[in-house]
């Protein structure tokens, strides 16, 4: 079911459609301007989790939903960025039993280290983020997890604002509660640029 709030619609993929609706709806989370996103991609539209990521019965509603996927896949740990996704990976941690573990970013903002030995050779590794547009970073936490041993049990993210195979791109399963109809667009054809918007990064802090 697609529902749309004032600046997207929002296509809930597990969860109550409407609950999914109003957390992207809250205020702060959907933010309007000239961003440049992680990806080195251009929009119109940032989606802040820290929106979401301040209240914990929010973070619980979400794993909740994603509960069922994850039990299936009976992971021993979880990885999450050092991000504003850390909330919901704590979170999910916690409800599932698991060890928490987080990525260093590296200048780019890509994990590119594990900040503690918690993982060990045969964990099953659940990784966790919040917004995801290529994927790419998911990707390199699956590299994190299998490069110390790791065995990557599945992915959890809260919303993917383009259509990305996952599942595909790691060789593992992966969930995320809702897609959001956001565009984005390479620098070079960035019509904001050509109008002279001030460009921000989107940088989203718990």
């Amino acid at each position: 079911m697609t529902t749309r709030t004032a600046a997207v619609a929002v296509q809930a993929l597990l969860g109550d459609p409407d609950a999914v609706a109003d957390l992207i709806a809250r205020p702060g989370v959907i933010r309007l301007g000239h961003y440049r996103l992680l990806a080195g991609l251009h929009t119109d539209t940032f989606v802040a989790f820290s929106g979401i990521a301040t209240d914990t019965a929010a973070l619980d509603l979400i794993a909740n939903w994603a509960l069922g996927s994850i039990a299936a896949w009976q992971p021993t740990d979880v990885l999450a960025p050092s991000t504003v996704g850390v909330a919901l990976a704590s979170t999910i941690a916690r409800r599932i039993g698991a060890r928490l573990s987080l990525a260093n970013l590296g200048p780019d903002g890509r994990p590119n280290g594990i900040t503690s030995d918690a993982i060990r050779p045969g964990s099953r590794v659940l990784l966790v983020n919040d917004i995801i547009t290529t994927g790419i970073g998911v990707g390199h936490l699956a590299d994190l997890a299998r490069s110390v041993g790791g065995h990557v049990a599945g992915v959890v993210c809260f919303a993917s604002r383009a259509t990305v195979n996952i599942s595909a791109a790691i060789n593992a399963p992966a969930i995320h509660i809702a897609d959001l109809d956001l565009k984005a667009w390479p620098a070079a054809n960035c019509s904001l640029c050509r109008d002279g918007q001030p460009l921000k990064d989107a940088v989203d802090l718990n």
